[in-house]
């Protein structure tokens, strides 16, 4: 069966002398596996436009294999900057990692396929803070995969916004600090963030606003430290666990002058 679809490339391998495969997250059929051959051929067309993150309309077919085979491809945009840069190439790993791990092969996933889109499109450009494009992907990819916080009020008494608010990064809640008074609640950083005005407004915006909008805002560098740490570890907690892929970058940045 002849399928065509757009979608970018998460992940390349070898496979013999002249062919490959890729990690294709298409906007129609989510994750495939596509076996491109010839890719390793001088003046191949085909590995060109399937490049690690290129965003591409690919024609492919599948009969008795496992796996997709590449009819054709067209390149749309290469995002060619990102393999110029190692720290944006690593957090650009990062996200496929993610993606690998949380959408089901051949599940539609189209908010997933935008939104690591828009991330790729803002990452090669240095449009946005590599740090800033990190926080809105990781807590909008754990939105849009089913684990959207409960960010309207605090979860006890409704209040809408306080001077300092809990986030619970296990139950995806929040708390006002008066309810976590009488509560008996004390504060601790591995189980829970301390959200200012500022840091709330932020959670909340990316977390609900339209897809369109979600990178089209600004912090201050203390803020974005603290945004980082608060959606890493939400997204960690709720998955149960870290990644490669993640603590590489973090390495990176901690080393660059």
């Amino acid at each position: 069966m002849l399928k065509t679809s757009k979608g970018i490339v998460l992940r390349e391998r070898t496979s013999g002398e002249n062919d490959k495969f890729i990690d294709f997250l298409s906007q129609d059929y989510g994750l495939m596996e596509v076996k491109v051959r010839g890719a390793k051929k001088a003046g191949s067309k085909s590995n060109a436009a399937t490049q690690l993150f290129s965003y591409t309309k690919l024609c492919i077919t599948k009969n008795r294999t496992p796996y997709y085979v590449l009819n054709s491809a067209e390149p749309c945009d290469t995002n060619y900057g990102i393999r110029l840069n190692v720290e944006k190439l690593a957090l650009a790993s990062y996200f496929s990692e993610l993606i690998r791990y949380t959408v089901l092969p051949e599940q539609p996933c189209e908010p997933v396929e935008k939104l690591l889109g828009r991330a790729l499109f803002f990452l090669g450009r240095n449009t946005r803070p590599n740090e800033l494009i990190r926080c809105v992907f990781e807590l909008r990819l754990a939105c849009e995969i089913g684990l959207l916080p409960a960010l309207a009020a605090c979860s006890e008494c409704c209040c809408f916004e306080s001077d300092c608010t809990y986030f619970d990064y296990q139950k995806g809640n929040l708390l006002c600090l008066d309810c976590a008074k009488e509560l008996g609640i004390h504060y601790e950083p591995r189980i829970m963030a301390r959200l200012n005005k500022t840091l709330l407004h932020a959670v909340r915006f990316i977390a609900l606003s339209e897809p369109e909008k979600i990178f089209n805002f600004r912090t201050s560098d203390h803020c974005q430290k603290q945004l980082s740490v608060i959606t890493e570890q939400y997204l960690i907690t709720q998955l149960g666990r870290t990644f490669p892929t993640l603590e590489y970058y973090k390495n990176l940045v901690r080393s660059s002058p």
